[in-house]
């Protein structure tokens, strides 16, 4: 198993949870971080995850190319998909 194969997992997941979730929770430059974290740990704790030492600044260092996206792995994400549906903003 591919390490940004279990990244993307868990992201997918969060993302799950969070449209699970009757609280509304707005995420951009002008709102508050503490709902969207206050709803990771949440997620964390139902999976069984420990968030504290969090490779925050580090964890692009483990996949391949960990830098910004490639241009044919968004192609591949997005294959299909529509963007605007995702809740991309404009």
């Amino acid at each position: 198993m591919r390490p940004e194969s279990l990244i993307a997992g868990a992201l997918f997941d969060f993302c799950v949870y969070l449209t699970a979730s009757d609280k509304a929770i707005t995420v951009s430059c002008k709102h508050d971080v503490v709902p969207l974290f206050d709803a990771l740990k949440k997620w964390a704790k139902n999976r069984g995850l420990y968030l504290e030492d969090a490779e925050v600044k580090t964890w692009n260092q483990v996949v391949p190319n960990g830098g910004p996206a490639r241009p044919e792995t968004l192609d591949r994400a997005n294959a299909g998909q529509d963007t605007d549906s995702a809740g991309a903003a404009d």
